[in-house]
């Protein structure tokens, strides 16, 4: 177990130093390309790998938007921008998050969830519900004038497995909540809006990961496609990958066709960039806290 920990501590602290690189590098009218690719790259630097690809998404949308291999988007003038990171080491993982105002506007609503997430990992102990984590969560971001986000979650992670089983909410009254018996690795990463508190899935579909291994003598696929989805698996198992991680090797009009055909069978799944329902402006807060019998450590703090 001391060695998983240090392993885990590691990726959180390459994880907390890439959320400093982040917060220097993001700039109104950057390409969001750049700044992943930078991003990524000084992880990579690090001696960890992006635990899934980074994630800008800007004013109402919540998650997962990660630049493609083509991207020409911008940071906008008067945004909110939210970058989301992990790192894996040896598949041990860290998730991390900070949002960003260029607009002037929205300083109560990022207080809202960085006040939230503080509060949430003050209150955490051995065989905590989540429950009472959501509650904090809920009071703390009403207590601005905002709305927590319902459906999003922090979550527990294990080996190679960012989403494990076990779901941290932004809003209490569960009834029957888990509890989080040591030793166990958890995100809390509280969302805060002006809109409505609900997120719904955009067109956009950036972020991928593998639901089986996929063997060589697969019927439905030819060789160059298996000899592709073999090779995402041999390098992140489980893990969230992005079509621009490949277009070098493979040409990107292949990658998509055959991420396309690959959902189709059910061996990738897509994870669509999620978007305020009323197009409220959002802002996210998120770390890393390992619970043990004896100690809590907030790993993404590390540095």
């Amino acid at each position: 177990m001391d060695t998983e920990v240090e392993l885990i501590r590691k990726a959180g602290r390459i994880a907390c130093e890439a959320k400093k690189k982040a917060k220097e590098t993001v700039k109104p009218g950057q390409r969001l390309l750049d700044i992943a690719q930078l991003i990524e790259s000084f992880i990579n630097s690090m001696g960890g790998q992006p635990a899934f690809p980074v994630n800008i998404s800007i004013n109402s949308e919540a998650a997962h938007y990660s630049p493609l291999a083509d991207d020409e988007k911008i940071v906008p003038e008067a945004s909110i921008v939210k970058v989301d990171l992990g790192v894996s080491v040896d598949g041990y993982l860290a998730d991390t998050a900070i949002t960003i105002d260029f607009s002037g506007e929205y300083e109560d609503l990022i207080k809202a969830s960085e006040e939230a997430l503080n509060k949430a990992i003050e209150s955490v102990s051995p065989n905590i519900k989540t429950s009472l984590i959501g509650n904090i969560i809920e009071k703390t971001i009403k207590s601005y004038g905002y709305k927590p986000i319902r459906n999003l979650s922090g979550h527990s992670m294990s080996r190679y497995v960012l989403h494990s089983g076990i779901s941290i909410p932004n809003v209490g009254g569960e009834i029957l909540s888990p509890t989080l018996k040591p030793p166990i690795l958890i995100a809390i990463e509280p969302f805060a809006t002006n809109g409505l508190g609900l997120v719904l899935e955009g067109k956009d579909k950036t972020i991928y990961s593998l639901t089986r291994q996929i063997g060589k003598k697969e019927k439905k696929f030819g060789e160059q496609e298996i000899d592709f989805l073999v090779e995402i698996f041999n390098e992140r198992k489980n893990l969230p990958f992005t079509e621009r991680w490949y277009a070098r090797k493979y040409s990107l009009d292949f990658v998509r066709q055959t991420l396309v055909k690959a959902e189709k069978q059910r061996v990738v799944t897509s994870y669509p960039v999620l978007i305020e329902s009323a197009n409220g402006a959002v802002s996210q807060a998120e770390d890393t806290v390992l619970i043990l019998d004896n100690d809590i450590v907030i790993t993404t703090r590390e540095c």
